[in-house]
């Protein structure tokens, strides 16, 4: 999260550096869409918090020894097949809630070094191009900032989907 905001960051001291005009119009247009980047972030973030402590209250160590016990039981003769589906679909939740942290840390960073990315692009358009150039890549800049905002809302949607 913390590159994200520095990102942001970055992002508002680029646009405060700009003099008046178009430019710096479109550059705080486009403000709104770093803001969006970082609150998906964020989000995302929060979503991870909450698999997280609802994994902690699972106890994935706990229900696999019960899952393990509970089949060696049934193997035995003396189970609970309906008690063993039971823990069989309870570990399953688990499991694709751990799995589905997993892909949440191995994703988010990537997301946010895009996120600078495009802060920097962004920089290097502004102080390196002419205004009208800078603007059409502003607007290519755009629709990344964009695609990556709906990457982050179907990554957060992803989790959504297990709760």
């Amino acid at each position: 999260m913390l590159d994200a905001l520095a990102a942001r960051q970055r992002y508002g001291e680029l646009v405060a550096g700009v003099p008046d005009g178009l430019l710096r119009d479109r550059l705080t247009t486009m403000s709104q869409r770093v803001d969006a980047g970082v609150l998906a972030v964020w989000k995302t973030i929060e979503h991870a918090q909450r698999i997280d402590a609802l994994t902690t209250s699972l106890d994935p160590e706990r229900a696999t020894a019960e899952l393990k016990q509970a089949r060696r039981d049934v193997d035995a003769g003396h189970g609970d097949p309906a008690a063993l589906a039971t823990l069989t679909e309870r570990f399953a939740s688990t499991q694709r809630l751990l799995t589905a942290r997993e892909e949440l840390d191995r994703r988010i960073p990537l997301l946010e070094a895009r996120l600078a990315t495009a802060v920097a692009r962004a920089g290097e358009l502004t102080l390196t191009s002419s205004a009208s150039a800078a603007g059409a890549g502003l607007d290519n800049l755009g629709g990344e900032m964009d695609a990556l905002v709906l990457e982050l809302q179907a990554l957060q949607g992803g989790v959504d989907e297990l709760r």
